[in-house]
């Protein structure tokens, strides 16, 4: 409205002041505040002058007194909207990759821009952010050096216009260095296309600097200058020819290919000789020449002529050869020759021949005395060889260690008398025959005594006297004698003579004695004297607890012996493996406790009497305990606190109940740890007749039971009235009519 006299801070101040008396909410605002959308009441009287009111119209200019008119403004939510966008400094244009970002707040409240995370500006570098839609003004630059710095201010008052803010970056850029290698690689080789001499290769390396945007990857960037690889001379090889004597001088640069480069060797002509010499006469049995190239294969092998010369019974001495195939060396000066070396087999031959010397021993009726001595022999050899290409033989001269027999005693045999004492020595030659020889014994003189003896008493009971000559029977044996000891309850111990007819020795120093010993029979006798222990296990009334435990018997033993001669007895002291009865561990009774742990070791001897010992078992202390269990609330009743009562094993349970149920219905009662489990009823239709059974044997857990109820109910009726009243009240809170 032109010139209208109500300005816009008015309209706003007015604004503020209905929003403080709550007659407009505070989260709107005037749309325009300059363009109200009606003007009531416009006409107006005169001026006290006679001036006259210009009627109040909208977008004109009217000279009005004001006595009452009304502006009329659209009142709009307080929203307000504010939008960062991103620009490239560098290429001059909004970032594709990061739309904008627009948010919305009230009028004055702090403006926040939340980056979504998937913006990524690592390869960008932050410039700055300036308020307005303009990337190419400045002018307006807010504080912060990071995006995250930004304060970007608050919100303004201006519904119709957002606030707008650019953040600005350039490209982030990283150096860029880079080499490249060029090589030059000559081979070597040989027609066979196999390696003659090491490659040769050569390198030389390029280098590039630069730039790179990180951004767009655009690379800016220069290569080093060119490079020569310097000309190369083939090297030699013995025996071949290269096709290029030397490899040109060559310039590349950075974008220039690998070079490869070969060079080729031709082989040159070669010579073998091989020579086959006869050692034995010193003279070349033949000669092989062979003609080829360097490093080339002959075909020749030495196999067959070294065949065909021991088949005519020559002897291989060395192969220069080795027996391969032989190859053309790489020499071109000098030939190549083998030598193939054979000497005439001999065949080795000899000749032998053996004296023997035997002397007999023996006694006047032609027996052997002692066994023959065998001289030791007395050998002859030659020897010599045959040379079997010539057929030729060629003997040494005879040969022997030894050439007689020496002179030999004659054995001593006892009780007799050689006719010759010694065999002297005797020579002899390869052409003689074998020597015999032989000694005849005589007997000599000889006694035997015979003697019985009581080895109980130490005493000699009698003795037997016999003569005659070495080696010849007596007559005479100890039986007779031994049975009539024994009729007088001897017994026979040993006879040195076995029970054999006796002979007499041929010892002229020593008499031939034998002893026959005999003893008391003695009659063996013996006494025992078995101890019992016995242990019993009884409960406090009597009864059995546990099986009894018989200990191992401690068995006592003698022994002795009746002399059968004179009728005495003789006794030997009592023996025992074990003299004491082992400790026995008292047994463990599931619910009851024994008197003493352990019956202790006990020592007997063989004079005491059977040992019984007895253990008592008393009953253990034992608790169980009743709970209370609300299966509707399904918990325990708070009211019905857990009862405790406390027995022996295997004494009858009973609970003394306190508590008033008259409120619950009993279900059951169940033996168990948790109200879930009701695997295990109990009889009984009502609490005060549910029978708990006994305590059990475990004094380690309680026995728990659980009685579970239900609650009871009633039946119920009410009534409740809802009314509806309605107030019309004017704006003041006065009541209309």
């Amino acid at each position: 409205m032109g010139h209208y006299n109500y300005g816009t801070d008015k309209v706003l101040a007015a604004l503020k002041k209905l929003q403080k008396a709550k007659k407009i909410p505070e989260d709107y605002v005037v749309k325009d505040a300059t363009q109200p959308q009606e003007i009531i009441n416009a006409d107006h009287g005169d001026y006290p002058s006679g001036i006259k009111n210009e009627k109040a119209q909208l977008n004109q200019q009217a000279k009005v007194y004001f006595d009452g008119d009304t502006l009329v403004y659209e009142l709009v939510k307080n929203t307000q909207s504010a939008t960062l966008r991103f620009y490239d400094d560098t290429d001059h244009e909004f970032i594709e990759l990061a739309p904008d970002v627009n948010i919305t707040g009230k009028s004055d409240a702090d403006i926040s821009f939340e980056i979504p995370a998937k913006y990524d500006f690592s390869k960008y570098q932050f410039v700055m952010v300036a308020r307005g839609n303009d990337p190419t003004q400045s002018n307006d630059k807010l504080a912060g050096n990071q995006l995250s710095e930004i304060n970007y201010g608050k919100f303004d008052n201006d519904i119709n216009e957002d606030q707008i803010f650019i953040a600005h970056f350039t490209h982030k850029t990283a150096l860029v260095k880079d080499t490249k290698a060029v090589t030059e690689t000559v081979h070597y080789v040989y027609e066979n296309g196999i390696k003659a001499h090491d490659d040769v290769q050569k390198e030389v390396t390029f280098t590039k600097t630069g730039t790179k945007d990180l951004v767009t990857g655009e690379e800016k960037s220069n290569w080093s200058k060119s490079q020569e690889f310097e000309e190369l001379v083939s090297p030699d090889i013995a025996g071949y020819t290269p096709d290029k004597e030397k490899i040109n001088s060559v310039t590349v640069s950075h974008d220039s290919k690998d070079i490869v480069k070969t060079v080729t060797y031709k082989a040159n002509p070669q010579k073998i000789v091989v020579n086959y010499i006869d050692d034995t006469t010193g003279k070349t049995l033949s000669t092989k020449d062979l003609n080829g190239k360097s490093d080339e294969s002959s075909g020749y092998t030495t196999s067959d002529s070294i065949t065909s010369y021991k088949a005519q019974n020559y002897d291989l001495v060395s192969d220069d050869t080795k027996g391969v195939e032989l190859v053309f060396d790489h020499d071109d000066k000098v030939d190549q020759v083998y030598h193939v070396h054979f000497a005439h087999h001999m065949t080795s031959i000899s000749d032998t021949k053996t004296i023997y010397e035997t002397i007999h021993y023996v006694y006047e009726d032609g027996k052997t005395a002692s066994p023959d001595v065998a001289g030791m022999p007395v050998v002859f050899t030659r020897d010599g060889e045959r040379d079997e290409v010539t057929n030729k033989e060629h003997w040494n001269d005879w040969k022997s260690e030894k050439d007689n027999f020496d002179a030999v005693n004659s054995p001593e045999i006892l009780g007799y008398t050689p006719d010759f004492a010694t065999i002297e020595k005797i020579k002899v030659g390869p052409k003689d025959l074998d020597v015999v020889r032989t000694v005849t014994y005589k007997a000599n003189p000889q006694k035997i005594t015979v003697n019985y003896i009581d080895d109980t008493t130490g005493k000699t009971l009698s003795t037997k006297d016999l003569n005659g000559k070495s080696d010849e029977s007596s007559g005479y044996t100890t039986s007779d004698s031994i049975t009539s000891y024994k009729a007088q309850n001897y017994d026979l111990v040993s006879d040195d003579t076995k029970g054999v007819e006796l002979v007499f020795d041929h010892n002229d120093k020593v008499d031939q004695v034998y002893n026959v010993h005999l003893t008391h029979h003695m009659t063996s006798i013996g006494d025992t004297k078995t101890i019992h222990e016995t242990i019993h296990y009884v409960y406090e009334d009597g009864k059995t607890a546990s099986p009894d435990v018989a200990g191992m018997p401690v068995v006592f033993s003698r022994d002795g012996e009746r002399d059968e001669v004179t009728n005495k007895e003789h006794w030997n002291d009592w023996t025992t493996k074990k003299d004491s009865f082992d400790k026995v561990q008292s047994p463990e009774v599931a619910g009851y406790t024994p008197n003493v742990d352990a019956i202790p070791e006990i020592k007997v001897k063989p004079t005491d009497s059977d040992i019984v010992r007895t253990v008592t078992y008393k009953a253990d202390a034992q608790k169980a305990k009743l709970r209370f269990y609300d299966d509707t609330d399904h918990k325990f009743i708070e009211l019905a606190p857990d009862i405790n009562t406390t027995g022996k094993s295997a004494e009858s349970i009973d609970f003394d109940i306190p508590y008033d149920f008259s409120n619950y219905n009993f279900i059951e009662v169940d033996s168990a740890e948790v109200p879930t489990d009701k695997s295990n009823k109990l009889n009984g239709d009502t609490l005060d007749k549910v029978i708990y059974g006994r305590f059990d044997k475990d004094k380690n857990a309680d026995q728990v039971f659980i009685a579970h109820f239900t609650h009871k109910t009633a039946p119920v009726k009410d009534t409740k009235k809802v009314t509806e009243t309605v107030h019309y009240v004017y704006e003041d809170g006065t009541k209309s009519s």
